[in-house]
């Protein structure tokens, strides 16, 4: 089953879809031919689901299981850039709603996770890639609150205003 479809912010034509399978599949949708179209599969040994794109030009994907691990590649290359087996102990959560990131610093790699604990609190952490380490949670006054409050429940989703708050 597929989890997940999202098109590439910066090259429209490029789709990728994430499945149970544990597969993130990136196409061409400008190339007819369905063999040709392929550009690269990224095997995440998981079910995906949650993923999304980031870096320069688009070019890294971030992927989070259904078993709450996580793992950043390089889609062009299909290169692993680190892999999170550990990250929800390591952060010290129950589950992970989403990442996003950094919007005035693009190429920076720069991501933030949205992560939850059943009681209905939550946390943002700063993930970077590259070094596969989890950096900490953000105070409050930065992108986003270091601690989401006021809910009695899990938290499912998120949205981001302009300023990159969420």
């Amino acid at each position: 089953d597929i989890t997940r479809i999202r098109f590439d912010p910066c090259h429209p034509s490029v789709l990728a879809t994430a499945g149970e399978d544990g597969l993130v599949c990136v196409y061409d949708t400008s190339v007819s031919a369905q063999d040709e179209a392929i550009l690269s599969i990224l095997n995440t040994d998981c079910a995906v689901r949650e993923f999304g794109f980031f870096g320069a030009g688009a070019a890294g994907i971030y992927c989070l299981s259904s078993i709450e691990t996580g793992s950043f590649w390089h889609h062009p290359s299909a290169q692993r850039l680190g892999n999170f087996p550990e990250l929800k102990n390591d952060v010290g959560v129950d589950y992970f709603v989403g990442c996003w990131e950094n919007r005035g610093a693009s190429d920076s790699d720069q991501l933030y996770l949205l992560a939850g604990r059943f009681d209905g609190s939550g946390c943002v952490s700063e993930i970077t890639p590259a070094s596969v380490q989890v950096k900490g949670h953000i105070e409050a006054g930065g992108l986003a609150t270091g601690s989401i409050q006021g809910h009695a429940d899990i938290i499912r989703c998120m949205a981001m205003d302009s300023t990159g708050r969420i």
